[in-house]
This record gives C-alpha cells, structure tokens and sequence, in this order.
C-alpha cells in the first residue's frame, strides 16, 4: 500500500507494508492540508 510520509527527503509517497489485525480499511477518495500540517513538515521528519 502507499503512504504519504515526511523524511529527510522532503515529503514522499512510499511502498510500505499494510496493517495486519483487526480493524478497518478506507479508501481514501481526496484529502487536505491545514496549518498544522505545514508546521509538521516544517518541523522534520517524524521520530527525530
């Protein structure tokens, strides 16, 4: 499946393996950038 993440690379739609266990799936038709994710961006990669 694809994912949208934020790496040291900028912003990138990576291949990463799907979600096992229960739960549900959704197929997302279109989404949005607010505020907050542009400060994320401008923050760095998640997990540093």
């Amino acid at each position: 499946m694809l994912a949208v993440r934020n790496t040291g690379d900028g912003i990138q739609v990576q291949d990463v393996v799907a979600p096992e266990g229960p739960g549900v799936r959704l197929d997302i038709a279109s989404a949005g950038v607010c505020g907050t994710d542009v400060a994320l961006v401008a923050s760095g990669p998640s997990g540093r």
